[in-house]
């Protein structure tokens, strides 16, 4: 008699591969989970050094620096580059030059991954001829609305807020700057720097933060909002070439009004909310469905608002 062979039937293998299959189909969301968890972890330090910087920058300066003194000049990042081990950039970047132009330019062409959610899909801004500058995904607290143009909007009335963002091209003279001492609500109920998203074509100008009206953002509208958003003048936030999500509206007009204020909301890759910073350094995960009169009490030096918890 034969002696019989042991082996694997085909029915045997195909009930292996199905097994293993739906293994790796039930593990898959709990990588992806993981993996998502640490990119925000990696978010939520990088928010807590800037912030660090941020105090770093007042005890040297007597006051934290103002958002941006103009479109061209060079917002909050230039000042804060000394306090990130980014000295040589800081050491040559000239604020009489626009930040497009040599050699400001070439300086802020390398992407700095303290200044980038690894959430978010890299973008970059492409000029004419030039370097591409890396868009960002952190911003500066500029109130709970725009003070421009139409300081009382929808019934909300502006109130400063930590950081000062100045509408001409190159700025003013005496431009506001706000010391710890101004943060009369407290440090720890006032909100320092939020997360928004990188524009995914070159005439989405969100996250170009060099771009001084890009550099912070408004609390007129709780994170993550359906409301679009407003840049400056003509530009705004055009993003015909891509879908939008109701976490991502876009605005194919563009630019504010008198009756439609520079208005940039606070917004994320992350699921349910923004990481964002107080003024007192620490770091929290802000959700989405954050009480709007809370979430705009948060973006006041001096409002004097009662919170509920967030």
């Amino acid at each position: 008699m034969r002696e019989a062979k042991s082996g694997f039937t085909l029915v045997e293998l195909l009930v292996v591969i199905t097994i293993i299959g739906i293994l790796i189909a039930l593990l898959l969301p709990a990588v992806q989970s993981a993996r998502e968890a640490a990119r925000r972890l990696q978010c939520t330090n990088n928010v807590k050094q800037l912030s660090l910087a941020m105090h770093s920058y007042h005890a040297a300066i007597g006051s934290f620096p103002y958002a941006s003194n103009g479109r061209y000049t060079g917002p909050w990042y230039r000042a804060v580059l000394p306090y990130v081990e980014q000295d040589a950039i800081a050491a040559k970047y000239r604020t009489d030059v626009i930040y497009y132009d040599e050699p400001n330019i070439s300086l802020i062409s390398p992407r700095l991954s303290m200044f980038t959610c690894p959430t978010d899909t890299r973008a970059v801004w492409a000029g004419s001829g030039r370097p591409s500058i890396p868009k960002y995904n952190y911003v500066v607290n500029l109130g709970r609305t725009s003070c421009y143009r139409k300081p009382d909007w929808h019934g909300v009335t502006f109130i400063p807020a930590p950081f000062h963002n100045e509408e001409g091209n190159w700025g003013a003279a005496n431009i506001p700057v706000y010391r710890i001492d101004d943060i009369r609500d407290g440090t720890s109920n006032t909100l320092m720097i939020s997360e928004i998203r990188q524009g995914q074509n070159n005439d989405d100008l969100r996250g170009l933060t060099w771009w001084g009206p890009a550099c912070g953002f408004t609390a007129h509208f709780s994170p993550n909002t359906t409301m679009p958003d407003y840049l400056d003048y003509g530009w705004g936030t055009k993003c015909k070439s891509y879908n939008s999500t109701p976490t991502w509206p876009c605005e194919e007009q563009g630019g504010n009004t008198s009756d439609r204020p520079m208005n940039f909301s606070a917004r994320s890759h992350h699921s349910g909310g923004v990481v964002a910073s107080m003024c007192d350094g620490s770091v929290r995960f802000i959700s989405d469905s954050i009480n709007l009169t809370t979430w705009r009490g948060l973006s006041t030096i001096s409002g004097a608002e009662i919170l509920d918890n967030f």
